[in-house]
Parts: structure tokens; C-alpha cells; sequence
């Protein structure tokens, strides 16, 4: 009886082990998945263009495409981003870029679209192709401006990213604007952020420094200052 105990027990192990790695061969992510490598900066995803069926590209000719996520993909990855998990069923999303690895992790950059909310998330996952943690790098809830007392708006905040190996480099502006911008000018703060993947798995994210400028523009004019 023992000896039949300990072969059951040494199958169970060995089945198990056969499961985990059947598991991680299901979530392999082959490089076809990702028309970027490396992606540096989300400056250089300034334009993204979509068609009449909602394939998305990263060119205006239309020749590279993005690959969507499947809806177990977007379950699988997108838990723990920066909305309600309930949203994720209602949620389209797009492979951008593989980076580089960290250690044991596999960083990607998707594109998630959900209603107002459209960004990209840098996603960090384990060996196992699970994710531990998310960063937004660009982009985030948005809609539209926001009127605090009925006179001043502030605009959708504007973030772009530049990623270097474990380290994460962003800025963000907050743009605030009166009624009739073409005699108050708006009121812009940008914060520098500093963000970094340790070994645990986990992105710590530290504030560098802020400053809160002015400058005369036009209605809708906002963007890239």
C-alpha cells in the first residue's frame, strides 16, 4: 500500500509539472504577435490610425498592423490596470511592442481601448506569462474637459513615456483653461516622474519635480506644449 501511495504521489508531481508547463506553452507570445521591438519613447506612437473594421495601425499607409488581443488575453494580461475589472469584458486591446527582458520578466506594451479610456500599458509578467504589475505610460481616462467651477476647465492630462531597460522616465501635464481662452492664457503644470522595476516584480514610481508655467492658446489648441 505504501508503494502504490508513493507512486500516485510521484504521478501527481509529474502530472502537475506537465500542467504548469502545457500552462506556460499556452502563453507563449511569438515575436509575430508584436509589429514594434523595443519601443523607446510613446512619442512615437504620436499618430495611431484605425479603419472602417476597427484593425489598428502605426502607419498612415496602413501596412503595419497591430494584432488584438484575444478576450482571454485581455482577462489574462489587463487585470490590476488602472479601471474597474468589470470593464474588461467591454475592452479591446492591441499588442505594441515586446521589450527587452528584466531578469526573469517579459515587458509588453498594449494599447487598451475602453469607453473613455484609451492608453498604453507597459505590462510586466512572470516567467509563467501571468502580470504582476502595470504602468500606464501614456494616455488614461478621458471624458473630456472638466469644468471645476463653472469658469476654469481642465483638459484630459497629457502623458508620454520613455522607457530605458527597467526604468521608466514620464511626464504629465495637467492643462487648466478659462471659458475664453483667447484672453485668459491656460495654466499648465508638468510633473516629472520616475518609475522602476525591481526584483520583486513591482513598478515604484517616485515624483522628480514639478513646475507651473502660462501660455496664451486657442480653443482645442492644447496639445504638445
Amino acid at each position: 500500500m505504501r508503494r502504490f501511495t508513493g507512486i500516485v504521489s510521484l504521478f501527481s508531481v509529474l502530472l502537475t509539472s506537465c500542467m504548469n508547463n502545457k500552462q506556460a506553452d499556452n502563453f507563449v507570445l511569438p515575436d509575430s504577435l508584436f509589429a514594434m521591438q523595443n519601443l523607446i519613447s510613446t512619442a512615437a506612437l504620436s499618430n495611431i490610425y484605425y479603419d472602417s473594421l476597427g484593425n489598428v495601425y502605426a502607419d498612415s499607409t496602413k501596412k503595419i498592423r497591430f494584432k488584438e488581443l484575444s478576450g482571454d488575453q485581455v482577462m489574462s494580461f489587463l487585470q490590476g490596470i488602472d479601471f474597474d475589472s468589470s470593464y474588461l469584458r467591454y475592452t479591446k486591446a492591441h499588442f505594441i511592442a515586446r521589450q527587452n527582458p528584466i531578469g526573469d520578466y517579459t515587458p509588453i506594451v498594449v494599447l487598451v481601448n475602453a469607453d473613455d479610456y484609451s492608453a498604453l500599458q507597459f505590462v510586466l509578467l512572470d516567467k509563467y506569462f501571468k502580470p504582476v504589475a502595470h504602468y500606464c505610460l501614456h494616455g488614461g481616462f478621458c471624458a473630456g474637459p472638466e469644468a471645476d467651477d463653472g469658469k476654469i476647465m481642465e483638459y484630459c492630462p497629457e502623458k508620454q513615456s520613455v522607457i530605458n531597460g527597467d526604468e521608466i522616465r514620464s511626464y504629465v501635464l495637467h492643462i487648466f483653461v478659462s471659458d475664453d481662452t483667447t484672453v485668459s492664457p491656460a495654466t499648465i503644470d508638468s510633473i516629472n516622474y520616475m518609475s522602476k522595476v525591481v526584483p520583486t516584480g513591482k513598478i515604484e514610481t517616485r515624483q522628480v519635480d514639478s513646475v507651473s508655467y502660462k501660455r496664451l492658446i486657442g480653443n482645442g489648441e492644447f496639445r504638445d506644449l
